[in-house]
């Protein structure tokens, strides 16, 4: 069996009493669809960067012990890993749920204590407010923390305003009087962060 595990890695498996006679030539048969597959792959970008916390931190890889590590200047990666951008992918989603969910069950007020809050992995929205439940996007773990926090504040103001009214934007201001500032950096960067973790998932 043949199959593309990761970007460049083509991966050949057979059973044990298989001999390399065989696999050799079955690779020979299937010599076509390498070419495709090597033509195929040459084409796919490698990340370089990703977006943590609002920095966009060089992808450096390692022979380090720990699988991943998010450092203030660089994001180490293991050079052991079979699969290092998925685990990547992988460790930043588990970020996600332990730090955006938190964060935005803070500024939910006493009435919407118990309101449904969740991640999402839209491509096409922040956030996301129905009368019953509050999603955040994953990828705003590549956000800072306060931009988190206007988005948070956004959805929550949806609660009581399902507009975009100047009534709704006042309700927002009232609890982030600076949110123009991070509204605007989610416009000026939200397309980087969603192209970065896109790559990642390639």
């Amino acid at each position: 069996k043949l199959r593309v595990r990761e970007r460049h890695l083509i991966e050949i498996s057979a059973p044990k009493h298989v001999s390399a006679k065989r696999i050799q030539t079955f690779l020979t048969e299937h010599q076509h669809w390498l070419y495709q597959q090597r033509a195929q792959l040459s084409h796919i970008t490698e990340p370089e960067h990703v977006w943590y916390q609002g920095q966009r931190l060089p992808i450096i890889m390692r022979p380090v012990n720990t699988d991943i590590s998010l450092q203030t200047e660089a994001c180490i990666v293991s050079s052991t890993l079979t699969q290092p951008y998925q685990t990547l992918l992988q460790h930043l989603q588990t970020q996600a749920q332990a730090q955006l969910l938190p964060r935005l069950k803070t500024w939910l007020p006493p009435s919407h204590a118990d309101l449904d809050v969740r991640l999402s992995s839209a491509q096409s929205y922040w956030g996301i407010c129905r009368p019953q439940q509050i999603k955040l996007n994953w990828r705003l773990i590549g956000a800072p923390l306060s931009v988190v926090d206007y988005v948070c504040v956004h959805e929550i103001c949806h609660l009581r305003h399902p507009n975009h009214s100047a009534a709704f934007w006042q309700a927002v201001a009232e609890h982030l009087p600076e949110y123009k500032t991070q509204r605007l950096w989610l416009k000026q960067h939200g397309s980087a962060i969603m192209q970065s973790y896109k790559l990642l998932s390639q």
